[in-house]
Order: structure tokens, then sequence, then C-alpha cells
């Protein structure tokens, strides 16, 4: 990301194109075929969204009936939401990672960070923390080229730490849909080749998108920067909806923070900018069929885990 906040890939597809409809759908179809899991730690009693053990309730079918069959199809998109701790065990949600201040000195965002330190966020500038010119690399860094979390610009790796520190880096700033400004900022996340080797393993193992989440028990483990529970956020779709804009920055966030405080807010999205979750990894997975009111397509799959996982109570920053 540039230090005027510009994105710097071509990832265009917005909220725009998929129409604005009521609270009780915003984990439904919108323009394309969706389906919702709720992680077992954010209790909701609406049946739309499914649980975590079924994989979700079908929705709404796409306009067209257009086909997703096949890695790349045309049709609409599925996402689940998780990543969360049911509260039996796990982490302290006020604890830092990896040597990150969750609170004070430069995570404060009193001070830009140097070239080649960590992008612990601001409340002014660009958000992320790095001097104004910098651009923050996947691993977290700022003017890195990602070669020390093994993850470079143009790898898909990359686009989806970039669209998670999008939503991370205007949270700070407090241009995220209606949602308030961080206080002190979030630091920006970094990819871990662990967590993603994980994150990879669980995903190889789906055949169909009915399995659901991992268990809490598989996502504790040593990764990178922490030994413990990592949380976990998962997609599937086709086309532009396997895109890491559509489906982290979309679908897992700008479609859960809308008219909620941020402890209330979908699970994908408080995952996703949880102070204390600033590591991430994610698999990918093709042709995994999913069913939508008794019709069954294939779609692209993308399972992420978090490290230190989030979702374990209270406001998310």
């Amino acid at each position: 990301m540039t230090a005027d906040g510009s994105r710097r890939h071509g990832l265009t597809q917005g909220l725009s194109n998929y129409g604005r409809p009521s609270r009780a759908f915003f984990l439904c179809a919108l323009a394309g075929l969706f389906i919702a899991c709720s992680s077992p730690e954010k209790d909701n009693d609406d049946p739309d969204e499914g649980d975590t053990s079924s994989g979700g309730d079908a929705t709404t079918d796409a306009p067209g009936g257009s086909d997703t069959t096949g890695p790349l199809g045309t049709g609409g998109r599925l996402a689940g939401s998780g990543g969360s701790l049911d509260g039996s065990g796990g982490d302290n949600a006020n604890e830092g990672s990896g040597g990150q201040s969750s609170g004070g000195g430069d995570g404060s965002g009193g001070a830009d960070t140097s070239s080649g330190e960590r992008a612990l966020g601001s409340s002014d500038g660009d958000g992320t923390g790095c001097a104004e010119g910098s651009v923050v690399d996947a691993c977290g860094i700022c003017d890195g080229d990602g070669s020390g979390c093994d993850c470079l610009e143009g790898q898909l790796c990359w686009d989806i730490v970039f669209e998670h520190n999008e939503v991370r880096r205007e949270i700070n700033l407090g241009i995220f849909s209606d949602q308030p400004a961080a206080t002190p900022p979030i630091a920006m996340v970094g990819w871990d080749p662990l967590i993603a080797a994980k994150a990879q393993e669980y995903t190889s193992s789906i055949d169909d998108w009915s399995q659901g989440h991992s268990s809490q028990q598989f996502r504790t483990y040593q990764s990178t920067h922490h030994d413990g529970y990592h949380g976990e956020n998962m997609a599937i779709g086709g086309g532009e909806y396997a895109e890491p804009q559509a489906f982290v920055y979309n679908a897992w966030c700008l479609e859960e923070a809308q008219g909620c405080e941020p402890a209330s807010c979908g699970g994908h999205y408080t995952q996703v900018v949880w102070r204390q979750s600033v590591w991430i990894g994610c698999g990918r997975k093709d042709d995994v069929p999913f069913e939508v009111e008794g019709q069954t397509y294939e779609g692209t799959l993308t399972v992420c885990q978090y490290g230190p996982g989030g979702n374990s109570g209270g406001d998310p920053y």
C-alpha cells in the first residue's frame, strides 16, 4: 500500500456491486451464492447462519443461475465465519505477540516506524505506522520485500495480507465503514509460513464445504511467533469471489462491520481486526464442492488461520 493509502493492485470489485440488503442477510446471498457457518464462540440464533459442524445452511441462489463449476467458476461466493476462541483455554486477550506492543510506544501511533521495522500502526499518515512513502510488505515490515517471510509481491499470500492490512489501517484512521477508530492503533499483520503450512494441511483435507472448521485442538500449535490457540476464517467461491479483496475486505469485513458495535459484529471481521492477531497464514484448494438449495457447485476454498487466535471475548481492539 502507498503512503496515501491508495491500492497498488487491480482488485476493484466493491460492495456497490453486491447491493445493500437488510442486516439479516449480510451473511447471505447479496449478489451470489453465499453460505455462512457461525463460530461456537460468537453465539447467534439466526438459523440462516448455520453452525460450525454443518458448514452452514443454504441461502439464496445467484442471479441468472450462474454455474460455479471449476476452480474459477463464474458464480458467487461462500464464506464461513470463525477464527474464534470458545473460552476453554487459549490466550490472554490482552497479550501482545511477536514482540509487538499492543499499547503505548510505537504501538500507540505516536511515531512513524523506520524502514525495516514492524508496522505497528498509527492514527495519522496512512495508518500503518510506517514513514511517509513507505510500503508495508507481506511480513508486516516497513519497506520490506517479503523475503523475510517467503511471501513476495505478486503472490497470492501478498494480496491476502494486503487486504487484511487495508482493513486494519482504515480502522486506525477511523474510516472503515462506521466502525470506531482503534485507540491505540493496531499493528499491521504479517505472513507466517508455519501458520500457512498448518492452514494448508487442513485445507487439503477438506473434500466438501460441509466439513466446516478445524478443531480447536488442531489449531493449538507452535507457529513462528506464537505457541497456543490460532483462530480461523474460511471462504469458498469462484471467479472474482475467490479474489482476496472479495472475501477478505468485502465479505469478511465490510459486510459484517455495518450497523454494529465492534464486539457484536460478525466473527470474520472481528478476527481480522483482533488487536493481538498479528500473524496469519492461509491455504487454498480448488474444485471443492458446496451445496446451495440442493444445487452442488465447485469453488476455490481458502482457509486462513491467525496467531494468536482472536474472538476470545470483549472488543476486538
